[in-house]
């Protein structure tokens, strides 16, 4: 997501909580805080968020606002640049992670950090190696079918003369 664009959605979402998704369905426990935020130069703004929080406070979008233009400076210097989100916790390490959406919904502004796209390519990985199974299954039948037929096996029956 482009600096400047989450910018203005902070600047049209005063005094919201904000709350960061990782992970589908995995969101920070109880908030986070805002340890760095990096400025490199035509390139991208990353924000560093750690796990070491103040007990009952979650972070409002209008501090994430002010921290981003006291460290950056105002949106149109920005530019095209890039908006990228360093997280890590005890579960995961310290990974770069862009702004893949935002959403706004019933008073909470979420940052999804996963990549839809990812979850699809996996999806899609999943369904290639079960297409190959299935296709080694049928050739395996299919050999089995030839062997049965050029080396058929004898059709043995077993009286068993006692029960006649």
């Amino acid at each position: 997501m482009q600096a400047k664009d989450f910018i203005q959605l902070l600047k049209l979402t005063p005094k919201m909580p904000v709350k960061v998704e990782y992970l589908p369905g995995l969101f920070t426990d109880g908030g986070f805080t805002i340890s760095k935020i990096a400025f490199k130069k035509n390139e991208a703004v990353q924000v560093y968020l750690s796990d070491n929080k103040t007990p009952g406070h979650l972070p409002h979008t209008e501090e994430l606002k002010t921290l981003l233009i006291q460290s950056v400076g105002e949106t149109e210097e920005l530019g095209n640049m890039e908006i990228r989100v360093i997280y890590g916790n005890q579960d995961i390490e310290s990974t770069e992670l862009d702004i893949t959406e935002v959403e706004v919904f019933q008073g909470t502004f979420t940052l999804k950090l996963y990549s839809l796209n990812n979850l699809t390519k996996a999806k899609a990985r999943q369904e290639k190696q079960q297409k190959e199974q299935m296709a080694q299954k049928g050739k395996r039948f299919f050999f089995h079918a030839v062997r049965n037929f050029l080396f058929p096996q004898p059709l043995v029956l077993k009286w068993n003369l006692a029960k006649l």
